[in-house]
């Protein structure tokens, strides 16, 4: 039987610049059709649609350039999705999310508003799904189960958006689904596979939109001026505190995001191997919600450098904005090591902004509070030491006459909550955050003419350092010069 014969589910991907619709698109055809990023600027310039494989050779997609306030919506591109519609028709919308998101903030309200003005189908939402992408295949099932909970709270609040924006009395349901398109290969992708057949058999029960409808769709869409967009929202009225975290793989940078925002939503490695692959932001809790925290794969150069993920972490800065840097290091290393110059190094090499350095304060991760405040109070003359040395080599690196202060913040992000009492360190974030919230904003242009290319450093005096044992009270370190 023809193509043309089967009973076809055609499916249009909508959502955010850089969340993975083209690799979705990819997963769901069992076939790589459509050109995928490899950083937060979007490849997709064009609508354009194709058929599966095998068992999915009736399932047609439709990919489309991200939609994103940051860049503003393209009514040209709105247009090209129009035209696509009209000539291949319509079953279902998949509108895909990062699942590291946890509100629904104003881009992404400006995206449902698009859809609305867009298709003005009677029961268009109940055709349209979620599907949660970058719901890496590492992540736990149980983490994953508890997080739905959030993600439903999420999704009410959408709908709840939708029904005010579309004056909609009736019920919505609109169903979700947890996907990693993009799967690193040491981990077992079963689960994002079986939604993804949920997803399927979902669409494939759903009619075609009307194609009388279809046709009645807007010929020119006038651009939309929606009042609450990105820099008026209620959280943006707030004086916005953005930090950027640092340092070698493995100190602690994901569980000091957590305890500094007062809130779980950065994976803590459990041991010696990295956890986090991407650059990803989140809002605080309570007093914090106005403090926005960028954790950042590990610079390591046991692993190399990731050129990639240098410019994964700009773009993300690009994007976001940036007051404050977190220079993360292990409290309980006690020199200033070859890969941590070359960690300074590459920061100045990415970060090329007046008065850079005047943003950056360290953060001694793994100072347990087990320890007593005397021998805090003598370890910090060497840790005072260190510093002096890191500043002196910046100071050489980047030819810096003037004084540099960087201050420093000791730390146990994840606590013995039974045996000892915490307040130490959750005095010293206090610190922490006051000293950030009185940093101005880097200035927009300098940010935007960051280095469009990283080029790899070659730092003559690198080192192998591997942690052989640790525990609570001591690490056993191997440091081998290369």
């Amino acid at each position: 039987m023809s193509i043309e014969g089967l009973k076809q589910t055609k499916l249009l991907l909508i959502g955010e610049t850089g969340v993975g619709k083209s690799s979705l698109g990819n997963f769901i055809l069992k076939s790589d059709v459509f050109s995928e990023g490899d950083s937060n600027n979007s490849v997709t310039k064009d609508t354009i649609g194709y058929f599966g494989e095998g068992d999915r050779s009736d399932v047609f997609v439709i990919d489309t350039p991200g939609l994103n306030d940051t860049c503003g919506f393209d009514n040209e591109g709105i247009q090209n999705i129009i035209e696509c519609v009209k000539n291949t028709g319509l079953q279902g919308i998949v509108l895909t999310m990062n699942y590291n998101v946890d509100r629904f903030y104003a881009s992404l309200k400006q995206v449902v508003k698009v859809i609305s003005d867009i298709f003005l189908f009677s029961e268009f939402w109940k055709h349209t799904c979620i599907v949660w992408t970058k719901c890496y295949n590492f992540i736990p099932r149980k983490k994953i189960e508890k997080y739905k909970i959030e993600k439903e709270k999420f999704k009410e609040e959408m709908i709840e958006f939708i029904k005010q924006t579309n004056k909609i009395n009736e019920n919505i349901d609109i169903p979700m689904f947890f996907v990693d398109s993009q799967p690193e290969e040491d981990y077992d992708n079963t689960r994002t596979e079986e939604e993804i057949v949920k997803l399927i058999k979902w669409a494939r029960g759903l009619k075609p939109f009307d194609k009388e409808e279809i046709n009645k769709i807007i010929n020119e869409y006038k651009e939309i001026i929606y009042e609450e967009k990105e820099g008026h929202e209620t959280i943006e009225r707030l004086k916005q505190t953005k930090l950027l975290l640092i340092g070698e793989t493995c100190v602690g940078k994901s569980s000091l995001g957590n305890f500094i925002l007062k809130k779980n939503v950065f994976m803590v490695c459990d041991g010696l191997n990295s956890v986090t692959k991407e650059g990803a932001g989140y809002f605080g809790e309570g007093d914090r919600s106005d403090v926005f925290v960028i954790d950042t794969p590990g610079l390591n150069d046991t692993c190399g450098f990731d050129n990639e993920g240098i410019q994964n972490i700009i773009g993300c800065v690009k994007v976001t904005g940036l007051q404050g840097i977190i220079l993360t290091m292990d409290y309980n290393s006690c020199r200033l090591s070859g890969n941590l110059k070359y960690i300074v190094k590459v920061i100045s090499d990415a970060f090329p902004i007046k008065d850079f350095w005047k943003h950056v304060c360290i953060v001694w991760t793994k100072c347990y509070n087990c320890y007593s405040q005397k021998k805090i109070e003598k370890d910090k003359i060497l840790k005072n030491e260190i510093k002096e040395e890191m500043i002196e080599f910046i100071k050489q690196t980047n030819k810096i006459n003037k004084n540099i202060d960087i201050p420093m913040y000791y730390v146990d992000s994840q606590p013995d909550d039974e045996d000892y009492d915490n307040t130490r360190s959750e005095e010293e974030i206090v610190k922490l955050i006051k000293w950030a919230r009185g940093l101005s904003s880097f200035d927009k242009e300098e940010i935007n003419k960051l280095i469009g290319e990283f080029k790899e450093i070659g730092y003559e005096e690198k080192e192998e350092c591997k942690i052989i044992e640790e525990t609570k009270y001591n690490i056993t370190y191997k440091i081998t010069n290369i």
